[in-house]
């Protein structure tokens, strides 16, 4: 087996569990149920959910002494009935990710934007999150921050922290040994459903097809060159799509993100991307085709 071969399958084993070391790693499946069912009855649940809680908008708008930008979403009854249900706040946004011909609605809101860069799905960020269902249960968290390669993370995660910015400012370590964070970081969180998170799976205390609510503080945003081939992950997208992770040229299973030779050719990537340095895809014989994705 080739060493590409193993990077990709180590990195599809990867996206079947959650967002770090201490996520829960139990898994079963169960009989895989159609898509379309799954989908109707997670947007079904995704909506109560919205209309029936809400965030602590208040704190983020005038914020206490002392506040931490934690996220609390809360159910709307009793001293809170007369709060604003998270579907009718202005904050509330949307994103449509279609996965093997079925397309999937995240619902995100971002509390707090950072003042820095937004991560493509591609790239590494310094985060520290909490995953909770929707009955309020948490499966998974980071309270000490993080590097996460987005990649390796389940699909809803890294198509929703790509929607907010991170810090501007720059970790960095103190005489005493800790690390001083930025402060104009970026707070969302998102609800996911479940065929984008673990779908037929049960992992750890995650029931199958179960729709998940991920808390996330994004510090810093690395941009990445997975490969090493001279070419930034987020622009390895020739179908310009906005998802590099599907790009796959010479067709041996290995998307170009994560491929040395992304047409197959027998000549590296980093060796026919811009051998005269003028900071364009070489087309040695002008077919529109740059030379690392023509194997002609």
């Amino acid at each position: 087996m080739s060493y590409k071969q193993i990077f990709g399958i180590f990195s599809l084993f990867l996206l079947v569990f959650s967002c770090s070391k201490n996520s829960p790693k139990t898994i079963s499946s169960l009989t895989l149920r159609d898509i379309n069912e799954v989908r109707k009855e997670d947007e079904n649940k995704i909506n109560e959910y919205l209309k029936t809680h809400f965030y602590n908008y208040s704190d983020f708008e005038s914020p206490p002494a002392n506040f931490q930008y934690n996220i609390i979403i809360k159910p709307i009854k009793g001293s809170d009935s007369d709060k604003i249900p998270l579907k009718k706040h202005p904050k509330l946004k949307h994103k449509k990710v279609s996965l093997s011909g079925v397309e999937h609605t995240i619902y995100y809101l971002i509390a707090k934007d950072g003042k820095g860069k937004r991560p493509s799905i591609a790239d590494s960020t310094l985060v520290t999150y909490e995953g909770i269902l929707l009955n309020g249960e948490k499966f998974d968290s980071k309270d000490q921050y993080v590097w996460f390669n987005l990649p390796s993370s389940v699909n809803g995660f890294r198509n929703a922290i790509a929607q907010v910015k991170g810090s501007k400012g720059k970790a960095t370590a103190e005489t005493n040994g800790t690390i001083s964070l930025p402060t104009d970081y970026g707070v969302m969180f998102a609800i996911v459903p479940s065929r984008l998170g673990y779908f037929e799976k049960r992992v750890g205390n995650v029931p199958p097809y179960s729709p998940l609510i991920f808390k996330i503080k994004v510090y810093n945003v690395k941009e990445t060159d997975q490969d090493a081939d001279g070419i930034l992950s987020k622009n390895e997208d020739p179908n310009n799509d906005g998802n590099p992770l599907n790009d796959d040229t010479d067709g041996d299973g290995i998307a170009n993100y994560l491929d040395k030779d992304d047409d197959g050719d027998g000549t590296a990537t980093k060796d026919e991307y811009d051998t005269n340095e003028d900071g364009s895809p070489d087309d040695t014989d002008k077919d529109g085709i740059p030379d690392y994705l023509d194997k002609t």
